[in-house]
């Protein structure tokens, strides 16, 4: 198999069984097809801007990430799936045939996907409750990798290394690279020449350090040390979570938090509806999610350390779409039509 082909075969599902695709020809010479369609269009012209704001079963984004000059899959490619308005991320890596599955609640997302060999690449993926969408992305090589940047991270109290967490180098929007701590605080990455934000993530135990420029160019070498100020304290975000009109506590919703660019580990509500999130001090931006129930977010002040205390209500979601589906010829209703 070319490389073009395998491209090809991974650039959507494929349709199995007796299953095919109706050509736009077929589609127009029915009308009973085109009304089915127009009832299915109306449904979703009703739908589509509720996907915001409804919340039921989760739905997953599915794809291939690929090579976009061979067509081949790229394996170990880190794949984020994410939305702005609420701090909800979801992260998966890609397995040998370049291929990635993520649960996600209702929702508009941005997925994104980046190696250290490629730029970065995107799709956006509107996803309804228990909807499976379909996201590939191609990804174009990147320039040589000929600088380096290499350092170490350390306690700011002890000078002790941190040897848990990520150092994250970011090139605008166009190209993303991280690496692992190693027991002595150590990382090292190959990057494409260019300047670069940089900062620590998943330090348990230390504040995040954000967004440093550094510049760093080919041929050369680049030491930066970081030294982290630990967590005075750990700190916990405890409530419940009700029905905004019943006030009855809901189980199994999801508590998802971040602190400006650093997101938390999420929480689920249990059968009381109580949830407890372990937080950083500070402004933290907090959402609840339950299916049948509209998502909220806001924003609460933690103090530490001990434990603050937050209760949230999700509004339930009352509406719905009625209609008939008629037979285009004799304008009965069609029965049996899902």
């Amino acid at each position: 198999m070319s490389p073009h082909s395998l491209r090809e075969r991974f650039s959507e599902p494929l349709l199995s069984g007796s299953a095919r695709r109706v050509s736009p020809m077929n589609a127009r010479s029915s009308p009973a097809v085109r009304t089915v369609l127009a009832a299915i269009a109306l449904a979703v012209l009703v739908l589509a801007p509720g996907l915001s704001l409804a919340s039921g079963p989760d739905g997953r984004v599915r794809g291939y990430v690929t090579d976009y000059s061979s067509g081949s899959p790229i394996q170990g490619a880190s794949v984020r799936v994410e939305t702005t308005d609420f701090p909800w991320r979801f992260e998966a890596t890609t397995d040998a045939a370049g291929y990635y599955e993520i649960a996600v609640p209702p929702h508009r997302y941005s997925v994104q996907a980046t190696s250290p060999a490629h730029y970065l690449g995107a799709a956006a993926a509107a996803v309804g409750s228990g909807m499976t969408v379909w996201a590939n992305v191609s990804l174009v090589p990147a320039a040589a990798r000929s600088a380096r940047l290499q350092g170490y991270v350390t306690d700011a109290v002890t000078s002790a290394p941190v040897a848990t967490g990520r150092v994250l180098a970011e090139l605008g929007f166009s190209y993303r690279n991280s690496t692992a701590l190693n027991a002595s605080g150590y990382y090292a990455m190959d990057l494409v020449p260019g300047s670069y934000d940089v900062q620590t993530n998943e330090t348990v135990g230390y504040d995040t350090y954000d967004y440093y420029p550094v510049t760093v160019s080919a041929g050369n070498a680049l030491w930066y040390n970081f030294t982290l100020n630990p967590i005075g304290g750990i700190a916990y975000i405890n409530g419940t979570v009700f029905d905004a009109v019943s006030s009855a506590p809901i189980a199994g919703a999801r508590i998802a938090a971040r602190v400006g660019t650093f997101y938390l580990p999420s929480a689920t509500s249990d059968g009381t509806g109580a949830y407890s999130l372990q937080s950083p001090t500070g402004n933290v931006e907090v959402s609840g999610d339950a299916p049948g129930h509209a998502p909220i977010t806001t924003t609460t002040y933690v103090w530490g350390p001990g434990t603050s205390y937050l209760d949230l209500y999700l509004p339930p979601l009352s509406s719905r779409v009625h209609g008939y589906v008629l037979n285009g010829v004799t304008g009965r209703g069609l029965a049996g039509i899902p």
